[in-house]
């Protein structure tokens, strides 16, 4: 009897010995999340009165939206996701994440860290847009600028957020020409519109002139903001419209001088004129619109005889 109850007390041992040494070698995951957040803001303008009939220009700063972040975290050795691992011997080395900043400038990644702390870069992207100045309260457009991309490095711990915030300053991308390096070009030319005319066995097409048809101009870049720019003309009773364009001056570089001329669909009816010049009201449909490019435009240029029409007539569904 003595003899088993000593037997069932050494399996107690041994299993008890055994559950903790089990224990003692159990592996821990020391990773965890990160999340990093900021605000990217780019450069602005301000004109304000100083007292003295003078005004003072300042820098301020407004939400710079759709900028792409990137967050590149080091996965192993020193200051790596698992630093136990060396990475000479790894050659995926980095894990990466981006995001991209809404209306307010704002972004959020979420990226993988742990408790000794990880090497991180956080970059944004080069981004271009006009550099504005704020007048009193009102905000003028400004000339197109480049944002260049910044980067800096931070250690990023699981379980603690990091702020990254940027204010990123512009460098002109193209400078407008001065007001002797610009003047005006005008464009002209005539709408006209397909109908039917009937002859005494067959009949053709005549085009006439479209009177109130409105024609767009879209022009390369502006001298002034160094956007595009659309101008619009209303056609005469003669179908004729004229259109002057703000152009920088022939030898100015940085400007492609073309633009696109274009009418937009129209609803009418297909008319009939028979023989006798009376005009009978056809069937409703759609005429196509045209368009095409116009180059050689910069100062002083006069481009006549531009004539856009509706040619292409589709009835309309039942």
């Amino acid at each position: 009897m003595k003899k088993a109850i000593l037997a069932i007390g050494l399996t107690a041992v041994l299993f008890s010995c055994k559950k903790r040494e089990e224990n003692e070698f159990t592996a821990t995951d020391n990773t965890g999340t990160t999340l990093v957040t900021g605000t990217i803001t780019k450069q602005m303008l301000t004109i304000t009165p100083n007292g003295s009939n003078n005004t003072t220009v300042n820098n301020m700063y407004v939400p710079a939206e759709g900028v792409i972040v990137t967050v590149r975290v080091k996965k192993y050795g020193n200051q790596g996701l698992y630093p136990a691992v060396s990475e000479n011997q790894r050659p995926d080395g980095f894990d990466s994440y981006t995001a991209t900043t809404d209306a307010n400038g704002r972004y959020s990644i979420t990226v993988k860290s742990n408790g000794l702390g990880v090497q991180a870069q956080i970059t944004t992207n080069e981004f271009t847009g006009t550099k504005d100045t704020l007048v009193g309260t009102t905000v003028k457009t400004g000339l197109l600028n480049v944002y260049n991309s910044s980067s800096g490095s931070a250690t990023l711990f699981k379980g603690v957020n990091q702020d990254v915030t940027r204010q990123i300053n512009g460098n002109t991308l193209v400078s407008a020409p001065s007001a002797f390096n610009s003047g005006t070009a005008i464009i002209t030319g005539t709408v006209g519109i397909d109908y039917i005319k009937k002859r005494t066995n067959f009949n053709l097409d005549t085009t006439l002139a479209l009177a109130g048809a409105t024609v767009y101009f879209e022009y390369d870049r502006d001298p002034i903001t160094l956007q595009k720019k659309t101008y619009t003309a209303t056609t005469d009773a003669q179908g004729k419209y004229t259109i002057t364009v703000a152009t920088p001056n022939q030898n100015v570089s940085g400007f492609n001088q073309n633009g696109k001329l274009w009418i937009n669909d129209r609803a009418a009816t297909l008319d009939t004129f028979t023989v006798a010049n009376s005009r009978v009201t056809g069937r409703p449909g759609v005429y196509y619109g045209e368009d095409y490019t116009i180059g050689g435009v910069y100062s002083t240029a006069i481009k006549n005889a531009n004539h856009i029409g509706y040619y292409t007539w589709n009835f309309q569904q039942d």
